[in-house]
Parts: structure tokens; sequence; C-alpha cells
């Protein structure tokens, strides 16, 4: 991870903190990309939080000690709610050593059981926030039953309506706030654990935070700093002044062949077909971002840009200047091959497309329609 991709990060790990503090959150489940600029730093962070971070089956791999609180007791109005965090075991295989080398994970199922046990006599309710994964949270409540309400994600699952195992209500949180899920409970008194669900009357809604919900003034303000704080790192690290840079995650590769050129070399051979580009919003691409200041944005300039952090196209992002957009090689493939007389992708498959136009970037995609209308440059003027 290059070091200006790690300061953004940070500061948007500073924004959703901050956001978090001022909607009043309860409490927070620790995930696996949570980890990713390392649990010393994700610690830090929990000592500013006004809400404590959970996990109860991650723990330091030397002490045996869980690294967060495995779980919290909250009342509300005499009603004993317990509160619990699971994370997933494979956390290893998505980082590097430096970042989860003093990590272990119990397993998820034993060390639920043996909490819930404990919680039993203690609360009214338990609800599991867990990072497993759908199927793992169905196999946590067939094997622990006691647990009332399991709030997932990991999976990235939209669920409309909960799944019901036993007599455990499962939710799951979807992704990256696009959605907010409300359940109401009725509770009766005298209800035996066991009759929860039976006995409890419950209605669940899923609402999607798209264009038609106002943004909050307060959230909308610490945006505007994040993105002024992207900018600042820019500046910063002087992108602008820095020399073009070919390819380079971070290991020495020399590039021999297949290397970006950018459109103008295009056009010298396809003039008819760079001037029909030029009028389409894949031209556009890059202006959407700097409309809106993200033009700094490292995790949104590869779907706006031509071979970033590709091989044989650009690791900086300040010396973009002749891949602006989403130009022909995107889809076709580096142009330098093309011109030393090699093949060039003429049949795009819809993976190509589906690498940037996802649900949650482009909920309206659809590749056939989509083609065709690129084919006839209708609504992308």
């Amino acid at each position: 991870m290059s070091e200006p991709l790690k300061k953004q990060l940070r500061l948007k790990a500073d924004l959703i903190l901050e956001s978090f503090n001022r909607i009043g959150c309860s409490a927070f489940n620790v995930g696996d990309y949570d980890l990713a600029l390392g649990v010393k730093y994700l610690m830090k962070k929990a000592e500013s939080a006004k809400f404590p971070f959970l996990s109860a089956n991650l723990i330091d791999k030397n002490t045996g000690k869980p690294l967060f609180q495995p779980y919290i007791i909250k009342d509300i109005n005499g009603l004993k709610i317990g509160i619990l965090g699971l994370i997933t075991p494979d956390i290893q295989s998505r980082f590097s050593k430096d970042t989860s080398s003093n990590l272990a994970v119990k397993d998820p199922f034993q060390t639920a059981k043996t909490l819930v046990s404990e919680l039993k006599g203690k609360t009214h309710l338990i609800i599991a926030l867990t990072h497993l994964g759908l199927l793992s949270d169905k196999e946590l409540a067939k094997r622990i039953p006691e647990i009332d309400i399991i709030i997932g994600g990991h999976d990235k699952v939209k669920l409309d309506s909960p799944i019901i195992i036993n007599n455990t209500l499962i939710l799951q949180a979807y992704k990256e706030g696009q959605y907010l899920g409300i359940l109401d409970l009725t509770l009766h008194d005298n209800v035996k654990a066991e009759d929860f669900i039976k006995k409890a009357a419950y209605k669940n809604v899923v609402l999607p935070l798209g264009d038609t919900i106002k943004d909050d003034a307060e959230i909308s303000d610490l945006i505007k700093k994040y993105k002024k704080g992207i900018s600042g790192i820019a500046r910063e690290d002087n992108f602008y002044r820095k020399k073009f840079e070919t390819y380079n995650p971070g290991r020495e590769k020399v590039i021999t062949a297949n290397v970006f050129v950018g459109d103008k070399v295009c056009q010298t051979c396809h003039p008819k077909e760079y001037e029909f580009w030029k009028e389409t919003r894949h031209a556009r691409a890059y202006q959407s971002l700097i409309n809106k200041n993200q033009q700094f944005d490292l995790e949104c300039i590869g779907c706006h840009t031509t071979g970033y952090d590709r091989e044989g196209g650009f690791s900086n992002p300040g010396r973009l200047e002749k891949f602006k957009g989403v130009q022909c090689e995107e889809c076709h493939g580096p142009g330098d091959k093309h011109q030393r007389g090699g093949n060039i992708v003429k049949n795009i498959s819809e993976y190509v497309c589906l690498r940037c136009h996802t649900k949650e970037r482009s909920p309206g995609f659809n590749y056939k329609e989509y083609l065709e209308a690129v084919q006839k440059n209708l609504f992308w003027k």
C-alpha cells in the first residue's frame, strides 16, 4: 500500500469515526478491513471513540487476551441487552505479515457459546454483531439458539426481510453505508428467551440512502473537510512536480512491453473513432471527479482514468494528464502492444465493464443496453 493511500485511509477513518460519534453509535464490531492500517492504529482510534469497539475472538497472539471488549451490556429502560462482537478467522489471508503477525482469531462459534452462557443470566436480550458472512451467521443461529438477533456483515448481502433460524433473527448490514436498517421490536414481560420470536412482534425496514435522502449538514461539513484533506495530501506529496512514473506496485519490476500510450497516440491512426469517443461520458470521466472535488481520491481515480496502478500504466496520480478519462486502452488493452503489431482486445467482455460498473457505483447498469448505447452514441453525450 502506497504512503499517499495510507494517509487517505487515515483521513477516511477519522471521517467515519467522527460521523459515528455524532450519530450516537452504541457499539462497533471490528471487521477484517478495519485492520488494514494495523491493529495498533485501530486500537488508538478506539480510544477517541465515544462508543465501544467490540471483538470477542480477536486476540493478541502473545498474551491470548482480547484486543477489544468482547461484549457490553446496555440498560435501556430496565431492559438489559447484551451485545457481543465476532470477526472472521480468515483475516491473516488478507493482509501482510506486518499487519497481522501478532493477531490470532479464536473459533467464533466456541467463543460465542462461552459468552452467551455468561450473558444468559445477566440479560433479557442477546445481540451478536458479526463479521463472518451469511452462511456462518446461519450456522451460528443453529448452534447457539440463545442468541436473539444476529446483525451480520462481510458477505455484502442485502436482506429485505430477516432470516429466522430456530428463535434467532438474522439481518445483514450490506456495505458502504448505502442502506439504513431499522428493526422495531415489541417485547412482552415474562417472555422466556426460547419464546422470543414467537411472542415478540417485530418489523424490519431497509431504506436506501440515495439522492432523495437529504444530507445532514454536520456530516456534509465533515465530508468537505475530508476532501480538502485529500487535496492537501496531493500537495504534500508534490504529485504535480514528480516525473512521470510507470506502474510500480512496491516491488522491483522491469516493464519491457505492453505499455499504455494514451489517447493522442490512438488518435493518429484512428481519428474517426477518437472523435466519436470524445463525445461520450467515458471521455469526461475524470472531469466528473473534478466537479465533485474528488480528483485526488485514490479510491476513485482507477475508474475515471486509464491504466492507473496497472502493469504498463501509471502509479503517480499527479501525472495522469494523458490518461484522463476512460480511454480506448482501458477496454482494448495497452496500445504499445498494438503498435508493435500485436493483437488487441476487439470483443469486449462484460467483465471489463463490471470492473467499474458495479451494482454499488452503477446501479442501473445493463451490459447489453449500455454497449448498444455506446456504439450508437445515445445517452452518453
